[in-house]
């Protein structure tokens, strides 16, 4: 069965090759996530994509600046979706940051919610 595009990590998935994203929904998700987990310069031939989420873990950084990016990058690598509400949450004695994303995808999806937590210790 075809899908959408590979899912990430690239697995594969018996005599069919590649796993894939089968629904909107799931690629979405996980485009959502890696634009989020990507630092900036770490793609090659895009220097300028990525949120760079973890670059944020034990900075005295403002929350606006992370909202701030994360919105930047939403609008420029995926104009699809709509960001409905953004709850951050961190914990700066662990190093510890929660993303909670409800997002919309426009006459598609609505209402999805992508939670990250990102941990210093689980994504080195």
């Amino acid at each position: 069965m075809y899908g959408i595009a590979p899912k990430i990590p690239v697995t594969i998935a018996g005599s069919q090759g590649f796993a894939t994203t089968q629904t909107l929904k799931e690629n979405t998700q996980q485009n959502l996530t890696n634009l989020i987990l990507t630092s900036p310069g770490e793609r090659i031939m895009d220097v300028e994509f990525g949120v760079g989420v973890r670059n944020y873990l034990f900075q005295n950084f403002n929350e606006i600046d992370l909202e701030t990016r994360l919105y930047e990058q939403v609008d420029s690598y995926m104009p699809f979706v709509t960001i409905e509400n953004l709850d951050l949450n961190r914990d700066p004695d662990h190093g510890v940051l929660s993303l909670s994303i409800t997002y919309s995808v426009s006459n598609v999806l609505s209402d999805q919610t992508l939670s990250l937590t990102i941990d210093p210790k689980l994504t080195s």
